[in-house]
């Protein structure tokens, strides 16, 4: 488990992250929300990508759900290697 030093390491992970803000700010309008993302749908209507995750079904009336855009469909086979799992696919 990796260790977070809260007095160096979360300063540069919060500049990096509103350095990737910024950018985006600079190309549309952005708005960032703090909270909870399940209250803040119940009463917003917002569009979220399905996420394979139990916690996904604490989301109630959306307005839209997009799928994951997987590459190859989830198997139960192994998962050792990329390649492997790729090649038994075909």
């Amino acid at each position: 488990m990796r260790e977070l030093n809260i007095g160096t390491d979360l300063e540069s992970i919060v500049e990096e992250e509103f350095k990737t803000l910024q950018d985006l700010a600079k190309r549309r309008d952005l708005t960032v929300y703090l909270g909870d993302p399940y209250e803040f749908a119940q009463q917003n209507s917002v569009a979220v990508t399905y996420a394979p995750v139990p916690s996904f079904a604490k989301f109630q009336d959306l307005a839209q759900i997009h799928p994951y855009p997987w590459l190859k469909s989830p198997h139960p086979l192994s998962i050792r290697s990329f390649s492997a799992w790729r090649g038994k696919l075909k």
